[in-house]
């Protein structure tokens, strides 16, 4: 019977929305087709934490390793994770996550972007600001307003800092902007620069 591992992370605030990774040790479910000569890894149910059920968006390192998106909201506290197998059977891990109070923050800050290249990757830097600024570990929503940018979903921050690549495409010439939008729907915008077709 496998077991869960770990849980990365391990804290978040109420207030934030983050990709959940759970480890799994031991041995996995598997099927056995004897007629094909095959063994196919059971899919796994869904992953829980306190009483919220999530879909696993991903598996990686054989099934090991499971990957999910938690949204903002989650009831402040310590929390159990649980595993739901595919032929019903859960594997909990006690107390293994916590969700601490909203974040105390005032905003987000994008630093000053100079005239680009369409289809040439730049960096983004935002910060955020506020108290408890350093804390803040969520992703971002990121979209412009004339111009497609990718990626559309953020890296995590980092201590309250994200700098991320990114690129974007549209009829060259354009003047353009970047939104950003946090999980509870706050949303900052950047200076207008233009998008050119070639440097």
């Amino acid at each position: 019977m496998p077991s869960i591992a770990s849980v990365t992370p391990q804290r978040i605030s109420t207030s934030e929305c983050v990709a959940l990774a759970v480890e799994l040790n031991g041995a996995l479910p598997l099927k056995l087709d004897y007629a094909k000569d095959s063994v196919e890894l059971l899919s796994l149910g869904a992953l829980g934490i306190a009483d919220r059920s999530f879909s696993i968006l991903r598996m990686e390192d054989q099934g090991r390793r499971l990957l999910t998106e938690v949204p903002a909201g989650l009831p402040v506290g310590v929390q159990d994770v649980r595993v739901t197998l595919a032929d019903g059977q859960q594997l909990v891990r006690p107390a293994a996550f916590e969700v601490t109070r909203p974040l105390v923050l005032e905003g987000f800050q994008i630093e000053y972007v100079l005239d680009q290249v369409r289809q040439v990757p730049f960096t983004l830097t935002i910060r955020v600001t506020g108290p408890d600024a350093k804390l803040f570990q969520s992703r971002v929503k990121l979209r412009s307003n004339r111009a497609r940018i990718e990626p559309a979903l953020s890296a995590p921050f980092v201590e309250g800092v994200l700098v991320q690549e990114v690129t974007m495409d549209d009829a060259a010439g354009n003047n353009v902007l970047i939104e950003v939008e946090d999980c509870t729907g706050r949303v900052v915008k950047s200076n207008e620069f233009r998008l050119d077709s070639r440097p």
